[in-house]
């Protein structure tokens, strides 16, 4: 291999900005700062091809400290490493920006962005210290930049993530640790305060998952399909378990009982604006109050006196439960429709 001693480099210069001299150079360490001048020279005289190695060779250290340093500059965003790519920031651009944006807002709203960018910086230290021993993949600091531009979450949100993925051992999925990010910032939560009430309304609908496939007997995990069935008659029929307990118990006479025929007696019941485990038992009651009145009348259907008929003769059914009798036939019409 051939080496090229290039001695017009050493004789040149390397322009760094008093934007990173008046606000940077004092918040960063040491290592920090040596490595963003060499990335400077690198970036300033052509050479666009530079790794953690090289760096690390060139300033007499090891990859560990370059590492937290590339860290300690990302956090910045003085540098952006995306895709396997370094950017260093054009500070001058980035300042000229700032200027127009303070214009912008009044002074209160300039004070309240500096505390902001301050709990947050403190907040990804916190993080970088708890969960990675103060050396954090490089990805993380773009992720987390991305989480509160896009969802708007409060610093103590992100550390909720990392704490959540932590708890799992998962923290070395990346895929995993955005994946609850995702799935937080999809469901509106921007604070503390929100992410307890969605901890509270997915431990209840973990229960009522659990106490549903112990009443139906049902070994297997719920599908993606099941689950929305569940999800709809929490969120959106606002039922709890004692009235979805109430028809599991009308499934007694069917051999498979499934959720999609469940899913028809309780759309029926919030289609009734029947709230209340009273609402529904009245509900059941004057429905077994008109069969027996039409049981007894002689304009009622022979089919229907056939049915009951047989019912009552093969299965010995009790008056009282001519109603759940009924109920099977009409779900079951329905399933077949």
């Amino acid at each position: 291999m051939k080496l090229n001693h290039n001695l017009t480099l050493h004789l040149s210069d390397t322009l760094v900005s008093d934007v990173f001299i008046s606000n940077y150079i004092n918040r960063l360490s040491g290592h920090a700062i040596r490595c963003y001048l060499i990335l400077l020279q690198t970036f300033q005289h052509g050479n666009r091809k530079i790794n953690v190695t090289e760096i690390a060779q060139r300033l007499d250290s090891n990859e560990s400290e370059i590492q937290k340093a590339l860290s300690e500059l990302q956090q910045l965003q003085l540098i952006v490493i995306q895709s396997g790519h370094l950017d260093i920031a054009d500070l001058k651009f980035l300042e000229i920006k700032r200027h127009y944006n303070d214009n912008a807002f009044n002074q209160d709203s300039e004070k309240e962005d500096e505390k902001t960018v301050s709990q947050r910086e403190t907040i990804v230290k916190q993080i970088n210290d708890t969960f990675f021993q103060g050396v954090m993949g490089l990805g993380f600091y773009t992720k987390i930049d991305e989480w509160f531009h896009k969802y708007q979450f409060e610093p103590e949100v992100v550390y909720a993530i990392f704490s959540e993925a932590a708890g799992n051992g998962k923290l070395a999925n990346t895929g995993y640790v955005n994946g609850i990010a995702d799935n937080w910032g999809r469901a509106g939560i921007k604070n503390y305060q929100q992410l307890n009430q969605y901890y509270k309304e997915f431990e209840k609908r973990k229960e009522i998952i659990f106490k549903i496939k112990q009443k139906l007997n049902i070994k297997s995990n719920f599908t993606s399909y099941q689950e929305t069935l569940v999800n709809k008659w929490i969120n959106e029929f606002q039922f709890d378990f004692p009235i979805i307990e109430l028809a599991l118990k009308e499934t007694i006479n069917i051999n498979s009982p499934n959720l999609k025929y469940i899913d028809k007696i309780l759309e029926d019941w919030h289609q009734n604006n029947l709230q209340t485990v009273d609402e529904i038992k009245q509900y059941k009651r004057e429905y077994q109050e008109q069969k027996k009145k039409k049981s007894h009348s002689s304009s009622k259907s022979s089919k229907t006196k056939k049915f009951k008929s047989d019912a009552q003769a093969k299965l010995d059914v009790p008056e009282e439960d001519l109603y759940n009798i009924d109920l099977i036939q009409y779900y079951a019409e329905q399933e077949d429709e």
